[in-house]
């Protein structure tokens, strides 16, 4: 969320609470234990950091479900997949490598599978900046209530085991597809898989009501416990990992073949999510109207975290049709023509969700602030 909106929503709500805050002071009753002229509001601009750590439960997809079994022109079984990179699509592409394994007695790279990516939720816990407004307004001797708009970074990215996960599945991909095609006779293979990992644009904002109650009290102090609730909110895009494969060549310098094997990995939170929170902070009175304020907070937000996974296989078709099945059982088949089919099959692209969150996200906020009274 971009500064400057964050920041007219912070001047909202004072604005908004200022003309409350006149009617209610002409409206005091004489009997009022307050002093006439007593500021019962308070506004605290505030900076620190957040530290989350966030919950590691949830429920992972069953099972990735098999492919639809097929015959090659060749008359061996193969089955259809969106994508070769997890599921049952990299499992049929490791059987047919040992199966090469066995007959040409040489090793054959296999696929790196992802699933174990897709079956977890993507997280960054660690510190990160935190900044925002808090109006309060006295109730009572030493009882307030408070509105808070906070904004910090969300912090929802690939952990580095995930971050080596990934690149291992990467690189697995050329070297895979290099020795199984290699095999064939055919001419000007070319190979490549890159990767591309978030941004990390995601952002989150908390608004938060509480209430306070002065603890301690010095000549010039005071310690306050703080104890409430609200929304924390979702901004910026999701966290965004594209694996992109392809591999085109020609078979006996006729037929061109082309084939894309694009996936897109989404970790995401919903738009808005429940929290909780429990603060202690001590306030240092500068002047009679000002003071600076240092907090601690510890906050509770629902895990509802989602893994999605989307695949896009592409296929060029040509003038010259050819198609090419592997000599193995189970087999793959690659093809230019839409009859007879590639086992990597641009019909079957989905979006998949493949895990959900539970449990909850802790997160511990330490700031420094400066108060005006009013």
């Amino acid at each position: 969320m971009p500064i400057c909106h964050f920041a007219s929503v912070c001047l909202s709500v004072v604005v908004l609470l200022s003309p409350a805050a006149a009617v209610a002071q002409s409206a005091e009753p004489a009997q009022s234990p307050k002093t006439p002229g007593t500021p019962r509001w308070t506004a605290e601009f505030y900076g620190g950091g957040m530290n989350e750590s966030r919950a590691s439960g949830g429920t992972p997809i069953a099972q990735f479900a098999p492919g639809e079994t097929f015959l090659t022109t060749a008359g061996t079984p193969s089955r259809a997949h969106a994508s070769w990179r997890f599921g049952d699509g990299a499992v049929l592409f490791n059987e047919v490598a040992a199966r090469f394994r066995q007959i040409t007695g040489r090793p054959f790279t296999t696929i790196t599978p992802i699933d174990s990516v897709l079956r977890t939720s993507a997280s960054k816990d660690g510190i990160r900046p935190a900044f925002g407004v808090r109006v309060g307004r006295e109730i009572s001797p030493g009882l307030s209530v408070e509105i808070m708009v906070e904004r910090s970074d969300g912090g929802l990215a690939p952990s580095d085991e995930m971050t080596a996960t990934i690149t291992a599945a990467n690189e697995s991909f050329k070297a895979a597809f290099l020795d199984l095609i290699g095999t064939a006779p055919v001419t000007g293979l070319d190979v490549t898989s890159d990767v591309t990992m978030p941004s990390g644009a995601h952002s989150q904002m908390r608004i938060m009501a509480a209430v306070s109650k002065v603890l301690v009290r010095g000549a010039r102090w005071s310690a306050t416990g703080t104890v409430g609730g609200g929304m924390q909110l979702r901004g910026g895009t999701a966290a965004e990992v594209t694996m992109n494969g392809r591999y085109d060549f020609s078979l006996f310098g006729l037929s061109n073949f082309f084939e894309r094997d694009e996936i897109i990995i989404r970790f995401e939170e919903p738009p808005s999510a429940a929290l909780g929170l429990l603060g202690l902070s001590a306030t240092y009175d500068i002047t009679p109207g000002t003071g600076l304020r240092l907090g601690v907070r510890a906050q509770f937000v629902a895990n509802k975290a989602t893994t999605t996974v989307q695949t896009r296989p592409f296929i060029t078709t040509t003038t010259t049709p050819g198609v090419l099945p592997t000599v193995t059982t189970p087999a793959l088949q690659f093809s230019n023509q839409t009859t007879p089919q590639s086992s990597l099959r641009p019909s079957l692209a989905s979006t998949l969700t493949t895990f959900t969150g539970s449990g909850m996200n802790r997160q511990v906020v330490f700031t420094l602030g400066l108060v005006r009274r009013f």
